[in-house]
Parts: C-alpha cells; structure tokens; sequence
C-alpha cells in the first residue's frame, strides 16, 4: 500500500513538473512567485502541491546560475595568477550567491 503512495505521489509530480516545464521559463523571480502561488491556489493534491514547490525552488535557484558560474570562472582566473585571496572572496560571493537563491526559495516556494 505505501509503494503505491509514493507511486501516486510521484505521478503527481511527475505530472506537475511536465505541466511546467511546457509553460514559458519566467526570467525573474517576480514571476516565479506570481506563477508559484496561482499554480497553489489551483493545486488539489498534496502531490501537486510538490511538484509545485520542486519547479519554484529550480527555477529560484537557476536564476542564480549564470553569476555564480562567472564568479567561479573569474576566481580560476585569477588562481591561475596565484591570487589566492582574491580568488577565495570570489568563491565566497558565489557559494553566498547559492545559499541567498535556496534562502529565497524556502520562503516563497510554499502556499501563502
């Protein structure tokens, strides 16, 4: 009986993350949270309320991507210069980077 759960849960998910992924990529976080809550307002299963949570969390987190990437490219950089304190606040601000996007996505990645 509990395979069977998980089984449904994650159809529901499934089904969720599919229903996402075919809708436009939202490119700031304004509409990740807009979208976010409609897409809670109209959820009627706690699976799909998951499915719900999973994307806004991704899609929080993506935003963040692209500068954390080009933080870590420049601390190489400048590692190959043998600046290593330089290199390491740049390895800093990017991992802070990462840690304010998933902050970010507990507190508005759940049904207001």
């Amino acid at each position: 009986m509990k395979v069977l759960v998980v089984l449904l849960a994650l159809s529901g998910s499934l089904y969720c993350a599919v229903a996402f992924a075919q809708a436009p990529k939202p490119t700031t976080t304004e509409q990740i949270i807009v979208n976010t809550q409609n897409a809670f307002r109209r959820a009627k299963t706690p699976a799909e309320r998951e499915g719900i949570k999973l994307w806004c969390t991704d899609s929080i987190v993506a935003l963040s991507k692209p500068e954390q990437i080009r933080l870590k490219k420049q601390a190489l950089q400048i590692m190959e210069t043998n600046n290593l304190n330089e290199a390491n606040n740049l390895l800093k601000q990017a991992n802070s980077l990462q840690d304010l996007a998933e902050t970010l996505a507990v507190t508005v990645c759940r049904p207001q």
